[in-house]
């Protein structure tokens, strides 16, 4: 008879012996004996349960647009980018890719057991304050002209003893730009707008609706005939774009990301201001004084129609070619003056509870996102309008001849 394992055995009570050595095969007590009975147990085999097998790996592929780059997973380094696939325990793992000279690519992934992804990874090239670059599109033709703008800290809003200043400019506070980002070193032209427009068939919020606002002598009218690339006075390729929303602005930046695969968007409304001063505290980034405008601005001038023109004489009477007047410290042009420009923030009346890490504001704290903030005065603006800390404000659809803009891109 084969043994028998008695591991894991359970007791099973089989009789009872007597001090005189005779037993009850039932296990019932015996009346006759008054005591001294002993239970005889023998231990019954069961099955030993079979252990859990472990979950099936999962498997990843990590691929880059670069070739020397370095893959971790985990914190723990695995070689190169490239076909072959890591196995690894279902669950979450934080993927980095890393080359000397290119910004790092981090993500996280969730794997499930015997199912396999693949990362894309796309590693761009490290640039540094002040260097510009231009994106290629899927055509080949480049993207607007960009230029690095470093991280730092900034006085945001004017102080209460600032000439000319508003209330909607206060109450001052301090912003920290944790990170580096770009921003368009001028204004988006006619020809990269019209390159949008005749790619994607686009049409315009003026287009679509009863055109664009512009000026009759005495108020600002809507112009059925009036659009982007008929704003009732005469541009170049070159000039910034007009009649454009802040729906249109944001299709052309969603259009562009699409076309280069990096993220642009509007500019937050602190991002724009901190670009604008370039480390300057003063009214204006070139100082403090409205006389040197037409040096630096286009602005209502001796030209302009508007009852309010200034003394000087900028050379235009409405927009002018980007890129004419002097730039700011941060390398860019028409910061001041051209074209109202649009940003991502809802509209707020003051900066109370305003965010102080350069984030878009939006319905929080009372919020408007029915009206978006608008930036940096325009061709009809008169000097005061081009200070740094100057705010308006616009419906998302608002469209007319004095508005334009123009985008950030992540890093």
């Amino acid at each position: 008879m084969p043994a028998v394992s008695l591991t894991n055995a359970t007791p099973t009570t089989v009789g009872r012996v007597s001090p005189k050595g005779a037993a009850r095969q039932d296990g019932a007590a015996d009346p006759n004996i008054a005591s001294g009975y002993a239970t005889l147990t023998r231990p019954t085999a069961t099955a030993t349960p079979s252990p859990t097998p472990p979950p099936e790996p999962a498997r990843l592929i990590v691929r880059s647009n670069v070739s020397g780059d370095t893959v971790t997973i985990d914190g723990r380094t695995v070689g190169p980018t490239g076909p072959e696939a890591h196995e690894l325990a279902p669950g979450k793992h934080t993927i980095r890719v890393e080359k000397a000279g290119f910004e790092p690519f981090e993500t996280r992934v969730t794997l499930t057991a015997g199912g396999e992804e693949s990362i894309p990874a796309h590693l761009t090239v490290a640039l540094e304050p002040g260097e510009t670059f231009r994106d290629r599109l899927k055509d080949g033709s480049l993207g607007p002209k960009m230029v690095v703008i470093p991280a730092g800290k900034f006085p945001m809003g004017s102080p209460e003893d600032e000439k000319g200043r508003d209330s909607d400019e206060g109450p001052q506070h301090r912003v920290r730009i944790s990170k580096a980002f770009a921003l368009g070193v001028t204004e988006v032209t006619v020809t990269a707008f019209r390159g949008f427009v005749e790619g994607t068939g686009y049409r315009t919020s003026a287009e679509q609706g009863d055109g664009c606002y512009a000026w009759t002598g005495s108020s600002w009218e809507l112009d059925k005939k009036l659009h982007w690339r008929k704003p009732g006075f005469e541009q170049g390729g070159d000039h910034p774009v007009v009649c454009v929303s802040w729906r249109d602005a944001t299709a052309y930046a969603k259009w562009l990301s699409g076309q280069t695969g990096e993220d642009y968007r509007l500019p937050t409304e602190a991002e724009w201001e901190y670009a604008t001063r370039a480390g300057t505290n003063t009214r204006y980034y070139w100082g403090n004084e409205e006389e040197p405008a037409c040096r630096h601005a286009n602005c209502c001038d001796t030209n302009c129609e508007y009852p309010w023109k200034s003394s000087c004489d900028d050379g235009y009477k409405n927009t002018a070619p980007v890129g004419r007047f002097q730039p700011n410290g941060f390398g860019l042009f028409d910061t001041s003056g051209n074209v109202w420009e649009w940003t991502a923030d809802c509209w707020h009346g003051d900066y109370e509870n305003a965010p102080e890490d350069g984030r878009a504001w939006g319905e929080e704290d009372g919020g408007n996102c029915a009206r978006r903030v608008l930036r940096g005065g325009s061709w009809s603006s008169k000097p005061r309008r081009l200070r740094s800390a100057d705010r308006s404000r616009g419906a998302p659809d608002d469209r007319n001849d004095r508005i334009g803009f123009r985008l950030a891109r992540a890093l």
